[in-house]
């Protein structure tokens, strides 16, 4: 009987060992623009992004049916940080908007630019064969320290049945908020 009892142990160890599915890791990526914003040739530094609590986690989140629900995927994750994963796409959208621009990553607060770009993410999330929402705020810092501009955004598009056709639509709804944003600083004079 205890030989029975070590088999049928050993047995149900193995079982559970080698059964669960890896874990899918993602990554937002820049979106080629139609055509450029402008030729304005100034320099803006991209801050990581702020982005809200219920977001600021390795899994990927997405609504439910109801709207209010959350469902949280411990399967399907960000790759890195989604605060450093935007300020990135935002970095390499601007640059392809704004040609002439130089635009990077914001590391030091020493660090000179025309502009600063400040991003806060309210909302990122979607609803599978439904649509895919960001929302939040830009503020664009001038030179001296000025917020110059201070505009809401959001912006939505549908999306498929994936966690990966959540990824590519959140990067092009990220490319849609930096064609705000590159427009908001070609309005604004340049600050030196």
């Amino acid at each position: 009987m205890k030989k029975y009892v070590m088999f049928a142990a050993a047995l149900l160890v193995s079982a559970c060992i080698g059964t669960s599915k890896p874990s899918q890791f993602y990554t937002l990526k820049a979106v080629a623009a139609d055509k450029a914003v402008s030729s304005t040739s100034v320099s803006i530094g991209v801050e990581e992004a702020r982005v809200a609590r219920y977001l600021d986690k390795p899994q990927i989140v997405l609504a439910e049916d109801s709207g209010v629900e959350l469902r949280i995927s411990e399967l399907n994750r960000w790759a890195e940080p989604l605060s450093s994963l935007v300020q990135r796409t935002l970095v390499e959208d601007l640059t392809t908007l704004l040609p002439k621009a130089t635009v990077k990553e914001r590391t030091q607060a020493r660090e000179k630019f025309n502009y600063v770009v400040l991003v806060e993410i309210n909302q990122m999330t979607g609803r599978f064969n439904k649509e895919a929402r960001l929302s939040g705020w830009y503020s664009v810092i001038n030179a001296a320290g000025e917020i110059v501009s201070r505009q809401p955004v959001t912006v939505t598009a549908p999306m498929g049945d994936t966690y990966a056709d959540y990824v590519n639509t959140q990067s092009l709804l990220v490319q849609k908020m930096a064609q705000n944003l590159a427009g908001e600083i070609v309005r604004l004079k340049p600050q030196r």
